[in-house]
């Protein structure tokens, strides 16, 4: 790729401030419509044109200042839409403030790498730092994958097949593309970007075919008869609990009879929901032998979920669950690896471990572990064809939270079943296909499924985020040749300057 195009970027028109302004809101109100609950999927492959237009144009203090109030008000409106009881907006900005900054910062140097570059750069700069800074944050912070431009797309199943091939981040390069592109066009016209444009439409194209094939594809393994128990501990008795104010036992003894329920139900497998009760250090052990009683007699395996407070002054506690075995044995103890910002359990240290059930492999995860693409990729490297994964919502973030863990088990190839507090429990196969749903506020509180148990190979599980690492060599070459490059083009306007050289 040329480090320049000419000695002037054509626009199509100049961005006056008025435009630059109305460039930014429209950005913003696209972002904020896309994302999250009630999300417009097809705006996703748009939103983040106006913001690249804009600051293609325009890259003063000033303009800076404008872009990072707009970037600001795309997350308000966006993360605002997940805002439903028990979460406040003070929670939210764990999420609204560092989403703002790594908006603001991806567009702010998209938008100098347009300017000293020129547009093309920009077509391939943008989706580059985007996948680059996702991977960063699911990566290395525990902001994991929420607000990633692919997850505006977790309704498409077919397009989730991509993610087979590169992941998530794959997924999000594309979609963040489409925007890229868009604002090429706006800035040239479509005439010059004619090829990039065309060569955007085929991989499109070919993404959709290739998950209309594989989603007809026959689940392979052995199938298991899992079921899903929502507790009828809920989190408003929380702060009760944690003060030693609420007796569990009645609801404790409503958990243990819904799991009963679901051994009459054939159910081979009996998983609850994440923290489905919260006791004491103390009385672990009894609790857990009590489900190990539970699992001998009726010949099932329990992934008993549980809060174990370990010390009330100074708070501690572990959100973990104990796999028991059909025979009565702890098959696995395993503590939430990557817990919710704000949440505050002593985070695990181990991987899940794979467990046999009748010759089938099985592993799990606790709920937002599953917005790290790394715990998806742990239970299929470890042979597991099925991952069980107790989880707690709230009304703002369903279902877009249970297809999020969806796509993860489509990119690793395995099969999910996540019960679920105050939200919508899903059992999905290999290829993301829904199996059973359960709605929270329905009477049944026991999901049953027959689940199938085997991995379906995917490039993805095979090569891990490998995607991530091109980009950022990519971005750091685009970074580098637009440092080095002294005849940074002038912004000019076709109108005001129609014979303007482009370069081919």
């Amino acid at each position: 790729m040329k480090t320049g195009e000419s000695s002037t970027i054509s626009l199509v028109e100049p961005v006056t401030e008025k435009k630059f302004h109305l460039l930014l809101a429209g950005g913003a109100a696209l972002v904020a419509a896309s994302s999250m609950r009630f999300g417009v999927a097809e705006l996703g492959w748009v939103a983040w044109a106006p913001f690249l237009v804009a600051m293609g144009a325009r890259g003063s203090r000033r303009d800076h200042g404008w872009l990072f109030f707009y970037a600001t008000l795309a997350m308000v409106g966006a993360i605002g839409k997940i805002v439903t009881p028990p979460i406040t907006w003070p929670m939210m900005l764990a999420f609204v403030i560092p989403s703002s900054l790594v908006m603001f910062g991806s567009l702010a140097v998209a938008g100098w790498v347009i300017r000293r570059l020129g547009a093309v750069w920009g077509i391939y700069f943008f989706p580059a730092i985007t996948v680059t800074v996702e991977w960063i944050f699911y990566t290395f912070t525990p902001q994991s994958t929420w607000g990633a431009a692919g997850l505006t797309q977790v309704d498409n199943l077919p397009l989730v097949q991509f993610a087979s091939i590169a992941g998530l981040a794959g997924l999000s390069f594309l979609v963040a593309l489409g925007s890229s592109v868009t604002a090429a066009v706006a800035i040239r016209g479509f005439g010059d970007m004619k090829r990039h444009v065309a060569l955007f439409a085929m991989l499109f194209i070919a993404a959709q075919v290739y998950g209309q094939i594989r989603v007809v594809n026959p689940a392979p393994g052995k199938t298991i008869r899992v079921a899903g128990v929502s507790a009828p501990l809920g989190v408003e008795k929380l702060p009760q609990i944690l003060r030693g104010e609420y007796d569990t036992r009645q609801a404790d003894n409503e958990l243990f009879a819904r799991t009963a329920r679901a051994a009459d139900l054939g159910a081979r497998v009996v998983v609850w929901n994440e923290a489905a009760t919260i006791i004491d250090k103390s009385d672990e052990d009894s609790f857990v032998a009590r489900g190990r009683e539970l699992a001998r007699e009726r010949g099932i395996d329990i992934v008993m979920a549980i809060g174990v407070i370990i010390s009330r002054d100074p708070f501690k506690w572990q959100n973990r669950y104990h796999w028991i075995g059909k025979d009565g044995a702890v098959a696995d103890v395993y503590d939430k690896r990557h817990p919710t910002p704000g949440e505050g359990p002593i985070p695990g240290l181990a991987h899940p471990s794979v467990v046999d059930v009748d010759g089938a492999k099985l592993s799990g995860a606790i709920c937002y572990d599953y917005d790290f693409p790394e715990i998806a990729l742990n239970n299929a490297w470890a042979g597991a064809g099925l991952a069980l994964i107790p989880s707690s919502d709230w009304k703002g973030i369903d279902p877009v939270h249970p297809k999020m863990a969806r796509l993860q088990g489509v990119a690793a190839g395995i099969s999910t079943f996540r019960p679920v507090r105050a939200a919508t429990t899903i059992a999905a196969d290999q290829y993301g296909r829904i199996i059973a749903s359960m709605q929270y506020e329905g009477p049944n509180k026991v999901m049953v499924a027959d689940v199938p148990v085997g991995q379906v190979p995917t490039l993805y599980a095979a090569t891990g985020d490998i995607l991530p690492w091109g980009t950022a060599l990519f971005c750091l070459g685009g970074i580098i040749a637009a440092t080095m490059r002294r005849d940074a083009p002038k912004v000019e306007s076709r109108a005001d300057n129609p014979p303007l050289a482009r370069a081919a």
